[in-house]
């Protein structure tokens, strides 16, 4: 860069000294040098700008989890989305990933089983409480017969039932008494006829008392004694009742929330197992996009250390492993200075050499301008740009894409791209050589008559070779010290 500045100082130097000269032999008696005459053409003015070969789609491939990398696709590969371009291993991970399965399966069947002792229970307490409905419903069946009265119907049925109890207990008397005189006359089996005859004597007799009880506590009111016994026995029945259904609802309750702790206990793990699954399916690096892969230099810790990655490193997460580019379609980014960047729109027509194939030249087209400029001697480093005497230069990314790219059109190489960023038609055109300056005023030397005289003129675009004259010139006048390129 010192040796740039030096030369352009050199030639500055020079440049001034010839305009001395010049200056010193005005008024000669005679013109000397080169004529040439002002032309009409199409002036086409470009910029000319040195960038590298770029894919226009670029997707980077990170890592998702921390681990040691023990495959990488080659580089230069073509690759379909989601096709495996690296693996990573982490056993940490891998560990608790298989343990966490383990304690899923277990929790899924602890729960399982405590949703089956949860409705056991409930089986269990809701029977229960059906059965103190049942005796309590018992007790207050009991309770209303013991207050209601028997109707004349009741009656009736119990003094016939009781009239029956006291003919079959004459029947017997009879019986027994012809059986007594039988034994006394000493016939064969009287004894035991007399026996049997006398044990269905006292059974008649006590069916008859029973019966004559009935009649009599139909015939009058229920006792006090009985009512108070079946009011306690219902009241002791509800009071059950409602201790059963308390119980039964506190231990749902209880059991319930027990089934939602571990309930939740197992979506944690659950939770955990899916969280880990993704770790584990991440040591699999897929490919974001279709494209060929490529492995650019990455930072290895630190910004001083850059190297591609290689099998056997460990990779952080969300660390760059490689880009895959969709090289269908070809670009070259070219870093424009600011003072430039005003010229160039999307859309504009672009010529692209390759430096490793100068003789082939590509049609392209800008189709991008970036909205922010960049400092573009950032990547060297503040020590880098003291070290060089670099000055801070704001560039703006242009993007032109090639039209008609080929099999040598590669990643990463250098180009050299000229845009077109305007045409003049019909300009009368001149050689820069045949323009000096004189305080900052175009002056050309027109020859007339065998001498030349300086002419101030106007000055409109230019290229690297020629520039249009606005005014003060025309196609007859002859010009000193320049030439006319077609």
């Amino acid at each position: 860069m010192m040796r740039r500045l030096a030369l352009a100082g050199t030639l500055v130097l020079l440049g001034s000294i010839l305009a001395l000269v010049v200056r010193s032999g005005r008024g000669l008696a005679s013109a000397e040098g080169p004529t040439v005459r002002p032309c009409r053409k199409d002036l086409v003015v470009t910029l000319t700008e040195r960038g590298r070969v770029e894919a226009s789609e670029t997707r980077r491939v990170y890592t998702g989890v921390q681990g040691e990398i023990t495959f990488l696709i080659d580089e230069g590969s073509d690759v379909r989305e989601g096709d495996t371009v690296a693996r990573l291993s982490n056993e940490d991970i891998e560990e608790q990933y298989e343990e966490a399965k383990l304690d899923v399966a277990l929790a899924k069947a602890q729960l399982k089983r405590s949703r089956r002792s949860f409705e056991l229970l409930k089986k269990k307490l809701d029977l229960t409480v059906k059965q103190r409905e049942a005796q309590a419903e018992l007790a207050k069946w009991e309770l209303e017969s013991v207050r209601r009265k028997a109707d004349e119907t009741e009656i009736k049925r119990r003094e016939m039932v009781m009239e029956m109890r006291k003919h079959q207990l004459e029947f017997a008397d009879i019986e027994l008494e012809a059986a007594k005189r039988l034994m006394k006359s000493g016939s064969a089996g009287s004894v035991e006829e007399y026996k049997n005859k006398e044990i269905a004597h006292r059974d008649a007799e006590v069916e008859y008392r029973r019966a004559a009880d009935l009649f009599q506590s139909a015939q009058s009111e229920p006792n006090r004694r009985r009512l108070e016994v079946a009011l306690g026995r219902l009241q002791r029945a509800e009071r059950m009742l409602a201790q059963a259904r308390l119980s039964r609802e506190e231990q749902v309750i209880v059991a319930a929330r027990n089934i939602d702790i571990r309930e939740a206990g197992t979506k944690k793990i659950r939770d955990r197992v899916e969280a880990l699954g993704h770790e584990v399916a991440h040591l699999v690096v897929k490919s974001p996009a279709s494209g060929q892969v490529v492995y650019p230099e990455v930072s290895k810790g630190s910004t001083e250390e850059r190297s591609r990655v290689r099998v056997g490193e460990t990779r952080w997460r969300g660390g760059d492993l490689m880009v895959v580019s969709n090289t269908d379609r070809m670009i070259v980014r070219v870093p424009v200075n600011e003072c430039d960047i005003a010229m160039v729109r999307v859309g504009q027509e672009a010529r692209v050499r390759l430096l490793a194939y100068p003789g082939r030249t590509y049609r392209a087209e800008v189709v991008e301008v970036s909205l922010h400029a960049v400092d573009k001697n950032t990547r060297l480093g503040y020590l880098a740009r003291l070290r060089e005497g670099l000055a801070g230069v704001a560039v703006v990314d242009v993007l032109v894409e090639i039209r008609d790219a080929d099999e040598n059109v590669c990643l990463g190489l250098s180009a050299e791209v000229e845009i077109v960023v305007k045409t003049v038609k019909n300009a009368l055109v001149i050689p820069h050589s045949a323009v000096q300056y004189d305080n900052g005023t175009a002056v050309c030397r027109v020859v007339t008559g065998g001498k030349d005289e300086e002419r101030a003129v106007v000055l409109g675009a230019s290229n690297a070779f020629d520039v249009a004259v606005v005014e003060n010139l025309s196609e007859e006048d002859v010009l000193l010290d320049g030439t006319c390129r077609d």
